[in-house]
């Protein structure tokens, strides 16, 4: 979705569509040997190729932090109370940060022994919250029925403190055990830093993007 164009000598030269991928290109060469964690504060414009009867702007101005070469749960907690206290600070006080993690539902998704296109259609099936749909391919599974109806419960697994009550089920592999583990520190920190009123955990949130 970028805009492309040639210079003189024939190279392909495009608008700048996103800021990430610039910074972890960045970082992996030209800082790649700088102490670590890197952060990084930018703002500016961007440009992608939007169909224009979708009324969406073809270009728009970006901000955002980048938080690399940490993978633990305070520097999530970091880059979301960040976003949080940007949200505040120009006045909004009604809001709902959500928080997931992929992690969890790639773990069950192995433990059920699922092919990719398989993946993808419980994907779809609990994007759109139907539970008849996840039924019908959790069905064919030959796993332990608590996983079976965690993976069926999980479009309507949001929510507060709670959500990790109903979701440490007896028969969850490790993969799914550790990203809830993470997933818990995370919000125990966001709720230490008093932003307990803005977060919530929602595990049905999949959505994903290829860099």
């Amino acid at each position: 979705h970028m805009f492309k164009f040639f210079d003189e000598q024939g190279r392909i030269l495009a608008l700048r569509p996103d800021f990430t991928t610039s910074i972890a290109r960045m970082a992996a060469t030209k800082v790649a040997n700088s102490d670590k964690p890197q952060r990084y504060l930018y703002t500016g414009n961007v440009y992608r190729v939007e169909q224009t009867q979708g009324a969406r702007q073809r270009e728009f101005t970006q901000s955002g932090i980048e938080l690399i070469g940490s993978y633990s749960p305070a520097a999530d907690a970091e880059v979301i109370s960040a976003a949080m206290e940007a949200v505040l600070a120009v006045g909004i006080e009604e809001f709902s940060m959500e928080i997931g993690q992929i992690a969890f539902f790639n773990g069950l998704v192995k433990q059920a022994g699922l092919d990719e296109q398989s993946i993808e259609k419980l994907r779809e099936r609990i994007d759109s919250k139907d539970s008849v749909g996840i039924k019908t391919i959790t069905d064919k599974l030959d796993i332990d029925d608590n996983i079976k109806n965690l993976m069926i419960d999980l479009p309507y697994l949001f929510g507060g403190e709670e959500v990790f009550k109903k979701a440490y089920v007896d028969g969850l592999n490790e993969e799914s055990k550790n990203a809830l583990d993470n997933l818990k520190r995370i919000y125990e920190l966001l709720c230490l830093y008093g932003f307990e009123k803005y977060v919530s955990i929602d595990l049905g949130m999949l959505e994903s993007i290829d860099y």
